[in-house]
């Protein structure tokens, strides 16, 4: 960063903990940046998530865990009972049941 030694030792300070920081983050995002990755989602499709990760989706009522099955079908799994709702041929709406 420019000019870092005008800033109060305070601020410097913040400063190199922040690119501390970056620095971490940017090691871990190197990591998980796998070629062989099947989950991708909006900013990772340019990192991917590792192979066959789970991703959680949280609502205010409970929690829903998507992954890629060995078959390569969805798995969706939570806590409560869900509902499986067709909307067209492509399309499903999962919610909780007792919220149908």
């Amino acid at each position: 960063m420019k000019n870092v030694d005008k800033l109060p030792k305070w601020a410097q300070y913040e400063v190199t903990l922040l690119e501390r920081k970056i620095e971490e983050l940017q090691k871990i995002v190197d990591a998980n940046n796998n070629a062989d990755t099947n989950v991708t989602h909006g900013v990772m499709k340019t990192y991917g998530l590792p192979a066959n990760s789970t991703v959680s989706f949280h609502t205010d009522q409970s929690r829903f865990d998507v992954s890629i099955d060995k078959k390569g079908g969805i798995r969706v799994y939570s806590l409560d009972t869900i509902h499986i709702s067709p909307q067209a041929s492509n399309t499903v709406i999962i919610k909780l049941a007792r919220d149908w």
